[in-house]
């Protein structure tokens, strides 16, 4: 059969069955068949090249992250407007504040915050803000014991992570192609 290793053991590349690919440029492949294919095609066709035959392409490590703030904006606006519906004290609401400080102790979400000042300095005053405002609520004391903690939680984060300036230079949008 045509399975058989190729006689360097640490190169590893199972030798396949000769297919039409074989017979056509490698060029052709690139430049006239790729760009017709969609995204999961092209994943196909890909595997279907010998591992040096593959083309690959790197994202833009500045394209990522801003595409990660970009998803991250609207999942930090949920919840804050269902705060906006809530009365201050409810212990609905301080699940909510609780489950969004939680939220934005995840790396994606501290990643936000320091590329941008306002995020970060609009935390920094919520932070003391129910800071002061937590003992006072008619809660279960469970749930200010557990707010108290998060925003603690939350607090050394936002210290440990410092705001890094925006970059000034352009970036390509984020794309699969």
């Amino acid at each position: 059969m045509f399975d058989t290793r190729s006689s360097n053991p640490s190169f590893g590349f199972v030798k396949q069955r000769p297919t039409v690919l074989d017979e056509l440029p490698l060029d052709i492949i690139r430049v006239y068949i790729f760009p017709k294919l969609d995204y999961e095609s092209r994943i196909n066709l890909n595997l279907c090249l010998p591992p040096w035959d593959r083309l690959s392409k790197k994202m833009n490590r500045a394209s990522i992250e801003i595409h990660d703030r970009k998803t991250t904006v609207p999942e930090i606006k949920k919840y804050l407007d269902k705060l906006h519906n809530h009365i201050w004290g409810n212990t609905e609401r301080f699940k909510l504040i609780i489950k969004m400080f939680c939220l934005i102790c995840r790396p994606r979400y501290i990643n936000m915050t320091q590329h941008n000042v306002y995020v970060r300095l609009t935390l920094f005053d919520r932070l003391e803000h129910f800071k002061e405002e937590a003992p006072k609520a008619k809660v279960d004391i469970n749930l200010k014991v557990r707010l108290v903690k998060v925003m603690k939680r939350l607090k050394n984060k936002l210290m440990s992570n410092p705001y890094k300036s925006q970059e000034a230079y352009f970036v390509e949008p984020l794309v699969f192609v």
